[in-house]
């Protein structure tokens, strides 16, 4: 499709738009396109599956354990606390009005 002095590709949708400035390069652009869309051979297509299913000789890496650890987080009110444990407490809170907010002269209404 020329748009704009442009040979654009709009699909697939999930690359981002590609266009080209002359028909030579669009043309070989869209044959890339059409190549990278084929199906794999059959026994690449059977090697990758085989590797992505079998695991690592190694285990998985150090870092990373295998499965989490489900572990219950304690509360963090103490055990005689009553009411909501995570209300702001009184020693916390504001005393008085809050001051005004004065806006610049570009943000304000007037």
């Amino acid at each position: 499709m020329l748009e704009g002095g442009r040979y654009c590709l709009r699909s697939p949708l999930t690359w981002p738009r590609l266009s080209w400035p002359d028909f030579e390069q669009a043309k070989r652009g869209a044959e890339s396109l059409a190549l990278c869309s084929l199906p794999l051979d059959a026994n690449i297509a059977a090697r990758i599956k085989r590797d992505n299913t079998t695991p690592h000789p190694m285990g998985p890496p150090l870092n990373r354990p295998v499965a989490m650890p489900v572990v219950e987080s304690p509360s963090i009110a103490p055990a005689d606390f009553e009411g909501d444990p995570l209300e702001i407490p009184d020693f916390l809170r504001r005393l008085g009005q809050a001051a005004p907010l004065i806006l610049p002269k570009e943000i304000s209404n007037e």
